[in-house]
């Protein structure tokens, strides 16, 4: 997403009458903010927010406000919807989390989309589809004497979920000066299409899980470089052709990711692409997604290390480790008996072998850690990660590790170590 900056005339949908000089500033790490006169909207706002008036003449917020739509025209006549504006104190103007650009949503409800279509840096390698295809003439060894490059679209590819289509479409671009040289490029887009028009809060849920599995496979952080979405329910009374989709370019600020198209990103360190999972690629997104839910505590500390790269290396290992732990007890649950059990006839017991003359706060810690005395401990997690759920991929686990019980030992003994930060030995009850 690129910045930019719009000076306009807004106005609150439920005032149309009210227009107001502003200008719309966006910047895809900063996000949008629309700054205005000060007390523009606070007639409109004070009925429905309450606003006060302070002795000196300023209008500020009795409490929070958030906007949800404020639509505008630029000097440009681009039409413009801001989504889910935050007010400043003296309504001198608004944060915007999410710019539309193409068309007007009076209201949250109206904001409803066929498809939208994101296109992300390197999601040509990934993908793995060129049109380009060519040969290099030779007529001596060392000396070449002219080239021949021919471009062709490639069609589009479409994978059928059980509730969407996800589809791989491909474009070109081309910038030429005739003496000097012609460039073409090919751009590929993701296109995410619900079997139904669905609200744009969906298509964000669907987005982010998606952005997910391809930064997995990557093995970078993600931010789209264009978010288009499209639809033909809009009222187009102008339109020549009504089946035709119209778009709508939708900007929003990208935390902490690669925004540089030009990003470079190895093949090799990429760990698999559209083309390694091809054969089963509806399989593998299907079940992503289908337990993108369950697993979403354990994406969003994975994750979290690709858009937070900068921290210390303790801590990542930290993260590391946590990730690993609620991976199990997401997926396998790991407990030596079941909970109600456990507190009904096992916990009592403990609670009564606790020697009566111990301080009170060391009884009330043994009370504690005895708590949870029906869980799996990590040490037992990761043995079961390491020779159970890795058992069918134990040629690659093998020379990864060779003596699996030294490095469940040496995770748990370092996770204690960072965690505690005392004397750096073996825990068994860990």
């Amino acid at each position: 997403m690129e910045e930019f900056e719009f000076k306009g005339h807004w106005w609150l949908p439920e005032s149309p009458s009210l227009k107001v000089a502003g200008t719309l500033k966006f910047h895809p790490l900063e996000g949008a903010f629309l700054v205005t006169e000060a007390n523009a909207f606070a007639e409109s706002l004070s009925k429905e927010y309450g606003v006060q008036e302070h002795p000196d003449g300023w209008t500020f917020l009795h409490s929070d406000i958030v906007v949800k739509t404020i639509c505008g025209i630029t000097n440009l006549n681009k039409q413009v919807t801001l989504y889910m504006c935050a007010a400043t104190p003296f309504l001198t103007g608004f944060r915007v989390h999410t710019v539309f650009i193409g068309w007007h949503f009076e209201r949250e409800e109206d904001i409803i989309f066929d498809s939208i279509s994101l296109r992300y840096p390197n999601i040509e390698r990934w993908v793995g589809i060129t049109g380009f295809t060519g040969s290099i003439k030779s007529e001596n060894p060392g000396q070449f004497s002219g080239a021949e490059l021919k471009y062709s679209r490639p069609e589009r590819v479409t994978t059928r979920l059980s509730n969407l289509a996800i589809s791989f479409d491909f474009g070109f671009r081309v910038n030429s000066d005739l003496f000097v040289d012609t460039h073409l490029t090919q751009v590929t887009y993701v296109e995410i299409k619900p079997h139904n028009p669905s609200k744009y809060t969906d298509f964000r849920t669907l987005i982010f899980h998606w952005r997910n599995f391809l930064s997995l496979g990557m093995g970078i952080a993600l931010a789209p470089l264009e978010v288009i979405g499209r639809s033909q329910n809009f009222d187009r009374p102008n339109a020549k052709d009504e089946t035709q989709l119209q778009d709508v370019y939708i900007y929003y600020v990208a935390q902490g990711a690669n925004l540089k198209s030009e990003a470079s990103n190895n093949l090799r360190d990429m760990l698999f692409r559209y083309k390694d999972l091809e054969p089963y690629f509806q399989q593998c997104v299907e079940n992503w997604f289908v337990k993108a839910e369950k697993i979403l505590p354990i994406v969003e500390l994975y994750f979290g290390l690709f858009y937070l790269p900068s921290m210390y290396i303790g801590l990542e290992f930290l993260i590391l480790t946590q990730v690993l732990e609620a991976y199990h007890r997401r997926m396998y649950a790991g407990e030596y008996m079941d909970t109600e059990t456990y507190k009904e006839a096992v916990y009592p017991l403990l609670i009564k072998a606790i020697p009566s003359d111990l301080h009170k706060d060391h009884k009330e810690s043994l009370k504690s850690r005895m708590q949870y005395g029906y869980d799996f401990s990590l040490r037992k997690r990761l043995n079961q990660i390491v020779t159970t759920v890795l058992e069918p991929y134990q040629t690659i686990v093998e020379p990864l590790i060779r003596d699996k019980k030294s490095f469940i030992s040496s995770l748990v003994d370092t996770r204690n170590y960072l965690t505690h930060y005392n004397t750096f030995a073996n825990y068994a009850a860990s």
